[in-house]
Order: structure tokens, then C-alpha cells, then sequence
């Protein structure tokens, strides 16, 4: 698999998809926060990687370990 195919699979799903009118996104931010203490996003979603580890984040990904993987685009 392509970096490009690790990083679109399935993201139909996902809660920043462009395709998401404002409404959209007010609506699933007031979902996760509501949700927040009762499910598990902590095992859904890695420690975030900087960019500049983008590599370990790929493999991460290909892992299966997480249903997603968290990148920053800033070095902490």
C-alpha cells in the first residue's frame, strides 16, 4: 500500500471530512463532548505523532492498532 492509501482508507467516516457543512461539524464537536467520559476514544484514536514523524505515524496506521492516527502539524 501507497502512504496515500494508508491515509484515505475509510475516512468516509471521519469527523473533519471536507464534505461537512459547518452545521455538520458544530453537531459532531457537541457529540464527541457530550460523549466524552463514556466512550472510549483514548483506544480509538493514537497519541498524536508531530509531522515530523510522519513515517512512525504511516506504520502506526498500516498497524491496525488505532482507528486513527493523530498527526500534528507542529513539533512538540
Amino acid at each position: 500500500k501507497t502512504a496515500y492509501e494508508i491515509s484515505t482508507r475509510d475516512w468516509s467516516s471521519d469527523v473533519c471530512s471536507s464534505d461537512l457543512a459547518p452545521r455538520h461539524l458544530d453537531s459532531a464537536i457537541g457529540f464527541l463532548d457530550s460523549h466524552r467520559d463514556h466512550l472510549p476514544f483514548d483506544s480509538l484514536v493514537s497519541p498524536t505523532m508531530p509531522l515530523s514523524r510522519l513515517d512512525e505515524a504511516f506504520a502506526l496506521a498500516e498497524s491496525g492498532r488505532w482507528c486513527r492516527v493523530a498527526v500534528s502539524p507542529v513539533d512538540a
